[in-house]
């Protein structure tokens, strides 16, 4: 009876309305409300996305990994997307290998994934050689002035960046270091204005200040909070400090027994 106003209980004389769109008579969300609420309520699958070069050969793997799973770094729970043979890991060779799968991974972003006849988000994870995500993000690499893929902050302090050191903070600083946020708003301005090519290319090359270490287009536009830790980011910021401490606690007491 579905173009009633009114179901009937048992064929009888009582008769209860339908509920208001959207709900139960218990006040419940029902049909397309229902699925919806419920899609939103579970978690994206999170998709690890890396690359790897080495070997005797010098190849690149690319793989695939599930975070949320228990024992998400095992073996047996990653997938290798392929092999591909290349002499550097630079944005050259890496932008070849990605032409093969990269539409892919950009469609399960954009549609989701059927998992048990529902449809889940799909949250892209970038981990793997921090070389490789450099050049995936469109970024300078390890020597450039601001290194870090999470935030704006210089390498270290030299005779000549005191201002931008202020401005933008130090790795050095370690958990005092001020670096600021990288931003996907950031990363789209740079996809425009790299359209030609690299910051190198263009007539006037932007300064560190203003292109913060992206000289190109990223293959992948990526908020930084989607990229995995990497040891440079964790460590970078702390050597220096724990290497003058352990030259201190050496040479103090050797100091006073050769002084």
């Amino acid at each position: 009876m579905a173009c009633s106003s009114l179901v009937g209980g048992n064929g009888g004389g009582s008769a209860t309305p339908n509920p208001p769109e959207g709900s139960t008579g218990a006040g419940g969300p029902h049909g397309d409300v229902a699925a919806a609420a419920s899609h939103a309520a579970k978690p994206p699958v999170q998709l690890c996305f890396g690359m790897d070069k080495g070997g005797r050969t010098s190849t690149f793997k690319a793989f695939l990994g599930i975070a949320n799973q228990r024992q998400p770094a095992s073996g047996g729970k990653s997938i290798v997307l392929g092999v591909f043979p290349c002499k550097k890991d630079d944005h050259t060779a890496l932008e070849s290998i990605c032409a093969v799968w990269l539409a892919d991974i950009e469609e399960l972003r954009a549609n989701g994934i059927q998992i048990r006849g529902e449809t889940r988000a799909v949250l892209v994870i970038l981990t793997g050689a921090y070389k490789w995500m450099t050049a995936f993000v469109g970024h300078s690499g390890p020597g450039a002035g601001m290194p870090c893929l999470w935030c704006t902050a210089v390498a270290r302090p030299t005779l000549t960046n005191a201002a931008i050191v202020q401005e933008f903070g130090c790795l050095q600083d370690g958990s005092r270091c001020t670096g600021r946020r990288r931003h996907a708003a950031h990363a789209l301005r740079v996809s425009a204005r790299y359209a030609a090519g690299p910051n190198a290319s263009i007539a006037r090359p932007r300064s560190l200040r203003r292109y913060v270490s992206n000289e190109r287009r990223p293959l992948m536009f990526l908020a930084a909070c989607d990229i995995a830790p990497m040891p440079l980011h964790l460590t970078l910021g702390f050597t220096g400090a724990l290497l003058q401490l352990a030259v201190e606690a050496v040479t103090f007491p050797l100091g006073r027994l050769l002084g």
